[in-house]
């Protein structure tokens, strides 16, 4: 589901019957682990045929995520969201507590969230029925959010300079509900930056019986929609950055985004497959891999894609390593 405008207070839902959907291309093999001495980059799948229908706005979008991406993880958030859908399976779904932690854990790394997982297996909590907006309730709107999220003057800044450019256009891609979106942004200081938001709709979810959300295909073509990418080739052309492996490789490996961005903590052990081209532990190193979107002038995004500019992101000599040691100290302390 989709939010536009800079103030995220119209809704938008999707249309499908006014845009054709996207045919994301077929996974590509497994990367190579062969080299004992680097860690192995999936490739990027072969481009689908183009689609002829022109885009209205022809810049590619930036997808952003939320959580733990755009506020780092130290402010403990995801924490604190923990023990309340630990509280919730034990108060409202009647589990003990190691069956709360247990059922929480497995339906948060099998469907990638822990409601997503609930509203899949009635039968583990009959007579209960699963009602998504009293789940929102109790969790995402009950975090003590104004007294953790305060704005990142780094953060702002970088955002602020990518708006100015105006080589992409900038959108929230976020497994939260639209509530939890509008809070985190507003807190963080970012209204007026973000063109819209494809949230995970709760609301939905209550009806169909099922939600959609990252890293599911359907997820990332309804945030394309809702952008208004309808070229094929455009699509291939959209930047992402989450701090979710999963989320990150399926939108490299299945849908064929070429500048997805996976970014780590500093503390963040190196994964021992990639799970995309880009890696990162700061945003501020956005400037660094994709320094056409940041500078305003013609031409467009897509840069990414290029191979002759030292973007492999395998090894960072010296000075820049010192250099985004300074930033990520900048970063995450401001």
């Amino acid at each position: 589901m989709s939010t536009s405008q800079e103030d995220l207070t119209t809704t938008a839902s999707p249309n499908p019957t006014s845009t054709p959907a996207l045919s994301p291309p077929a996974p590509s093999s497994p990367p190579s682990t062969s080299s004992p001495t680097t860690y192995p980059v999936c490739t990027l799948p072969p481009p689908p045929p183009t689609s002829q229908l022109p885009d209205p706005d022809p810049r590619p979008v930036f997808f952003f995520d939320i959580d733990n991406c755009l506020y780092p993880r130290s402010l403990k958030i995801h924490d604190l969201m923990k023990d309340l859908i630990d509280n919730y399976f034990r108060t409202h779904l009647h589990h003990s507590p190691s069956e709360a932690k247990e059922l929480h854990q497995t339906y948060y790394l099998t469907y990638g969230l822990a409601l997503s997982g609930l509203l899949a297996n009635p039968h583990h909590h009959h007579p209960v029925v699963i009602d998504p907006m009293h789940y929102n309730k109790h969790n995402d709107d009950a975090l003590p959010l104004e007294d953790v999220i305060k704005p990142i003057p780094a953060l702002t800044s970088l955002l602020q300079d990518l708006k100015k450019a105006g080589k992409v256009k900038l959108w929230l891609l976020t497994n939260a509900y639209i509530n939890h979106a509008r809070r985190v942004i507003t807190l963080l200081g970012l209204d007026g930056i973000f063109d819209g938001t494809t949230y995970c709709d709760y609301e939905e979810g209550g009806r169909i019986g099922r939600l959609v959300c990252k890293p599911s295909t359907e997820m990332y073509l309804r945030a394309l929609r809702d952008a208004g990418v309808r070229n094929e080739e455009r699509a291939r052309e959209t930047y992402f950055v989450d701090d979710s492996y999963m989320n990150c490789r399926a939108a490299y490996e299945t849908m064929g985004w070429r500048n997805t961005v996976h970014l780590l903590e500093p503390e963040d052990p190196e994964p021992e497959t990639r799970a995309c081209r880009f890696q990162i532990r700061s945003l501020l190193e956005l400037r660094e891999i994709f320094p056409e979107i940041f500078v305003a002038g013609e031409g467009g995004g897509g840069g990414g894609g290029g191979g002759g500019q030292g973007r492999s992101r395998i090894g960072l000599g010296f000075c820049s390593l010192f250099g985004a040691i300074i930033r990520m100290h900048a970063f995450y302390t401001i």
